[in-house]
């Protein structure tokens, strides 16, 4: 018994799936969500923000995602001479996903560039500064379809970048963001 139950596991995780919304091959969604750096901007008393983003996703197959993003981030946490960190990503994501209709559930991994910029105080100094740091990221999510056309999700984001550097600090932008998304198939 255990080997047929074993057997049909394997066979149910291995067999491709038909994504629900694969008829409609691509997505516009938009995430609201926080944005919790990780990563050296404890220095400049920074820690969660907001985090939005506007995406384009196209199903290469039925269970293979490739997405382009762009959107806006900033702290959130403006202490002492009123620090903040924003910026705007552009990020392209390749998202393996298996569908359990009227869900999905998907992962994968991508790179982005992250247009920033720092103004604040950091150990006395003043510093207004904007920098572009490449970065990779690490996803997970899920989403379900509320018809053919329209789905809600949630995601969870790991970022790992290089150093920015604001000639006051140079940080990494590492974090992690969570996000609630709303999108639309055609």
């Amino acid at each position: 018994m255990k080997r047929i139950l074993l057997f049909v596991t394997v066979l149910l995780l291995l067999i491709p799936l038909r994504a629900s919304g694969i008829e409609r091959n691509n997505y516009l969604s938009i995430r609201s969500g926080l944005y919790t750096f990780t990563d050296g901007l404890k220095d400049a008393t920074l820690a969660t923000g907001f985090d939005g983003e506007v995406a384009y996703g196209r199903y290469l197959h039925p269970n293979l995602i490739l997405e382009i993003a762009t959107g806006y981030f900033h702290d959130g946490v403006n202490k002492g001479y009123g620090n903040s960190i924003k910026g705007e990503p552009i990020l392209l994501t390749a998202k393996a996903v298996y569908p359990f209709h009227p869900v999905e559930l998907y992962a994968g991994g991508g790179a982005g560039v992250y247009f920033t910029k720092f103004h604040g105080m950091v150990n006395g100094i003043i510093g207004d500064r904007s920098d572009n740091v490449f970065g990779g990221h690490i996803v997970a999510g899920a989403q379900y379809d509320i018809s053919s056309s329209f789905f809600f999700g949630v995601e969870g984001r790991y970022i790992f970048t290089e150093k920015a550097d604001f000639v006051v600090f140079k940080p990494r932008l590492d974090g992690y963001t969570v996000t609630g998304s709303l999108g639309f198939r055609f």
